[in-house]
């Protein structure tokens, strides 16, 4: 949560018109439990996704969910069956470490963020992953930037928004 590619991504979509929530995986931080190995913090997610639903300057019935590196995975495989998400976006998504072929059955929109210097992405595996999804779905390579995004957040994040503003 306390990183600067979540912090630009929270910074950046409430000017879209979308809220964001921002928060720590169970046993991360000051938060209860232990890490699970990423299924378990997929509850995380979709209690997340309660809370917001449940907010009354929250349309519940359209949120997205972003989520970065592992908490990509961990956040789309959450979100991709909820019919209250009608949006999704991944920035630097491990593949192939992660499986994201839960994908292949997601309808909603997509996007997937990813610098060309990043060494946690399987630019190949991604390109494979691509191919297989249903429409609509976007990629955006960014050049120079790494899996850390240090002084590219803005772009990234700016991306993020845009495609998130188009899919209202």
């Amino acid at each position: 949560m306390h990183n600067n590619v979540v912090a630009a991504l929270c910074a950046a979509l409430p000017d879209q018109g979308w809220a964001a929530l921002c928060f720590n995986f169970r046993g991360v931080g000051a938060s209860q439990g232990a890490y699970g190995g990423g299924v378990p913090e997929q509850e995380d997610v979709r209690a997340a996704l309660r809370f917001l639903a449940g907010l009354p300057e929250v349309a519940g019935d359209r949120l997205a969910v972003a989520g970065y590196s592992f908490g990509s995975w961990v956040g789309l495989s959450a979100a991709a069956a909820d019919p209250r998400v009608t949006a999704l976006v991944a920035v630097s998504p491990p593949l192939p470490t992660y499986d994201f072929g839960f994908l292949v059955a997601c309808p909603e929109p997509k996007l997937f963020l990813y610098g060309d210097r990043d060494q946690y992405v399987g630019q190949a595996a991604l390109q494979e992953l691509l191919a297989a999804l249903p429409e609509p779905k976007e990629h955006r390579l960014f050049p120079g930037a790494d899996h850390f995004w240090l002084a590219r957040e803005g772009v990234m994040a700016a991306a993020a928004g845009a495609f998130l503003a188009g899919t209202r």
